[in-house]
C-alpha cells in the first residue's frame, strides 16, 4: 500500500465486494477481521447494521485495504449522514492487531461508545504489514 491510502474496518453492507465494487469504481482487496468487545445489531432509527460495546461480545468483518482519497469519498457519500467514522482496533483472523477506522451512527454515537470520532482524511498506513501483538 502507498503512504496515501488506509484501512477501513466494515462489518454491515459494505462486505458485500460487488457494492464496493460499484461505488468505488474498482475492486477493493480486503481480510478478514474481528472487532472485540462489540456485538452488532440494527438501529431501529436508522435502519442498518450499528456495532456496540459489550465485553465479551465480537463483531467479524472485514478489513478494506488500500482505501485511498477517492474510495474514501465514495463511501463517505454512500454511508451518508447517518454515520461517521471513528477510530477502531481490530485483529485480522491471522492475529494481526490494526488499528483502522469504521463507520458508527451519528444518532447514539455515545452509546455506541465507539472510538474518537475523525475529522479530514484517514490516518494513513505505513505501508509495513502489522505487527503480532507479544
Amino acid at each position: 500500500m502507498t503512504r496515501s491510502s488506509a484501512t477501513l474496518f466494515v462489518y454491515g453492507m459494505l462486505q458485500d465486494d460487488a457494492r464496493v465494487r460499484r461505488l468505488v469504481g474498482r475492486r477493493v482487496a480486503w481480510r478478514e477481521a474481528v472487532l472485540r468487545g462489540y456485538y452488532r445489531t440494527i438501529d431501529p432509527s436508522i435502519g442498518f447494521p450499528v456495532v456496540r460495546r459489550r465485553a465479551g461480545a465480537s463483531v467479524r468483518g472485514r478489513l478494506l485495504l488500500g482505501v485511498d482519497a477517492v474510495a474514501r469519498a465514495a463511501l463517505d457519500a454512500y454511508e451518508g449522514a447517518e454515520y461517521r467514522l471513528a477510530r477502531a482496533r481490530v485483529r485480522t483472523l491471522d492475529g494481526d492487531p490494526v488499528r483502522t477506522h469504521m463507520y458508527v451512527p451519528v444518532r447514539g454515537a455515545r452509546a455506541s461508545g465507539a472510538g474518537a470520532p475523525v475529522r479530514g482524511r484517514l490516518a494513513a498506513d505505513s505501508g509495513r504489514a502489522p505487527r503480532r501483538s507479544a
